[in-house]
């Protein structure tokens, strides 16, 4: 009964986007003539799907005229929202080129808020059905700064409504846009710059993997994070990176520090990168624990980082690793995990000071 509740919920939801987003094309920012965006810039595996700056929004619309205004700004395109979100109020762009997601399947929206509070903000592509099966990610309050967030669209992409079916990611037409779907309104701007079409492959790093969607931690938002322990003290001012925790004498006494995050599956993105510097005279000792949504806790797994004045990479790998330390071995939920603790070299004294600047769930390209 219960799973049947939760079916139900989730099409609700489905629901209310698909309603919300009935006037397509209805509500046109500029009647269609003959589109001047360039669809393949250098190469034919890197797509520019939009580049603004043109004054014209050819082929755009947008489902409301009383949340939200959308402009050709400068270089960038403008979205004033007045109260988006609890309405799933959305916009888009149809009429594309067809866009091939099965060779290019991430998409890069280059963007900035103004506002309240950051806003999630959510990419659904269509092949002529709306793909309610989006992805979300949160845009970064900055008067100045873009930044780049990634959306991985490398599994399979289904609409639910009117019924489950799998969306033709070799035939996208359209793509739709949420702003803050379905939580408190939001007030304030959304500035993108482009929007890019990339190559999996295009987005390894130096350890030959891909990470974008495995974010755990970009420290602009350390205020999330907790502590157990007087010793330790954080430096939580919400802004640009990184996370300072000074710590005094732990070690002894189990002080740890955490915060939790959207699930995980660490199946899929098995190794935890965490990227840090210390100023302490010896090296400090770390005990890196994840939490699943039930609160079963993996093994111990430990990192020293060494003093220096750069950031260094260090890597867990959790392949195989997802044990639980309960002791009726009850096993984690791999795919499900939500809670990062950090704790400091049990049974030794650490002093000194770290520097978190990211931490990322890292996938394994074959």
């Amino acid at each position: 009964m219960k799973t049947n509740f939760i079916k139900n919920v989730l099409l609700f939801i489905c629901l209310l986007e698909l309603i919300s987003c009935v006037r397509l094309d209805t509500v046109s920012l500029k009647e269609k003539e003959e589109s001047n965006i360039p669809f393949e810039v250098g190469n034919v595996s890197i797509k520019l799907l939009e580049s603004f700056g043109d004054g014209a929004l050819i082929d755009w619309w947008q489902s409301s005229n009383t949340t939200m205004i959308i402009e050709d700004y400068r270089t960038t395109m403008r979205i004033q929202s007045k109260g988006m979100g609890p309405g799933f109020d959305c916009f888009g762009r149809v009429n594309y080129k067809p866009i091939d997601l099965a060779a290019t399947p991430i998409i890069k929206v280059r963007a900035r808020a103004v506002g309240d509070q950051a806003p999630k903000f959510r990419v659904c592509p269509s092949d002529g059905v709306l793909a309610s099966g989006g992805k979300d990610n949160i845009v970064p309050l900055d008067n100045e700064k873009f930044y780049d967030l990634y959306y991985d669209f490398s599994g399979k992409v289904f609409q639910f409504y009117p019924k489950k079916a799998q969306v033709n990611k070799s035939a996208i037409v359209g793509i739709t846009y949420f702003i803050a779907p379905g939580a408190a309104p939001f007030f304030g701007e959304i500035y993108i710059d482009d929007i890019v079409a990339l190559p999996l492959d295009s987005l390894k790093d130096e350890y030959g993997m891909y990470t974008p969607i495995g974010t755990i931690d970009n420290f602009r938002r350390p205020s999330l994070w907790w502590k157990n322990s007087e010793k330790i003290e954080l430096e939580k001012e919400d802004g640009i990176q990184p996370l300072v925790a000074s710590v005094k004498e732990v070690g002894m006494n189990n002080e740890q520090m955490g915060r939790s995050f959207k699930a995980i599956d660490f199946y899929e993105y098995p190794k935890l990168l965490i990227k840090a510097k210390i100023e302490s005279k010896e090296a400090i000792e770390l005990d890196i624990f994840l939490t699943d949504k039930n609160g079963n806790r993996t093994l111990v797994e430990k990192i020293s980082i060494q003093p220096g004045e750069d950031f260094k990479d260090y890597l867990v790998d959790y392949t195989n690793k997802l044990d639980s330390a309960n002791k009726d071995g009850t096993l984690v939920l791999g795919d499900e995990i939500t809670e990062m603790i950090i704790g400091f070299g049990k049974g030794k004294s650490n002093t000194g000071k770290i520097y978190f600047k990211e931490i990322r769930a890292l996938k394994t390209i074959n």
